[in-house]
């Protein structure tokens, strides 16, 4: 019977410690369940943030694109223009240049002429008249160009 009584007091002592031993064991993985929750809720929380400043970043992205697709067609506006201003001062030249060439082949002569040619002293006077307008517009032009 001694036999008996000990083989239940070590079963007893066996089967309790196991169950004990397994009971602290689930306790510790519901411990470590529960942070792996609260460590899954704060990644997520991270993520929401972080999908929140990518959108703002991505808003700001889209909006400075757009900035630069202005600035691009001023850009090429003002280009034009400069190409329209650069052509309007090579005729500009070319006709500075050919007004100097003709003025240079009969500047005083022609003048003097036109003066001599006169027929009366009216004729003169309206003749000197024409004269002076002439040689103002092309001073006028000559200080415009310059």
């Amino acid at each position: 019977m001694r036999k008996i009584i000990t083989t239940i007091i070590l079963c007893s002592m066996i089967f309790s410690t196991s169950f004990i031993y397994g009971e602290n064991e689930q306790l510790d993985l519901e411990k470590k369940l529960n942070e792996n929750r609260d460590s899954q809720q704060r990644l997520d929380e991270q993520i929401i943030e972080l999908n929140s400043k990518i959108k703002e970043v991505e808003e700001k992205i889209a909006s400075t694109n757009e900035e630069i697709n202005e600035l691009d067609l001023q850009i090429n506006d003002i280009k034009s223009e400069i190409n329209d201003l650069e052509n309007n001062i090579k005729n500009n030249k070319d006709q500075l240049s050919k007004r100097i060439k003709v003025i240079n082949s009969n500047y005083s002569m022609s003048y003097i002429k036109i003066l001599l040619n006169s027929s009366s002293i009216s004729d003169f006077f309206n003749n000197m008249y024409i004269v002076k307008k002439i040689v103002k517009q092309d001073k006028e032009i000559l200080t415009e160009l310059s």
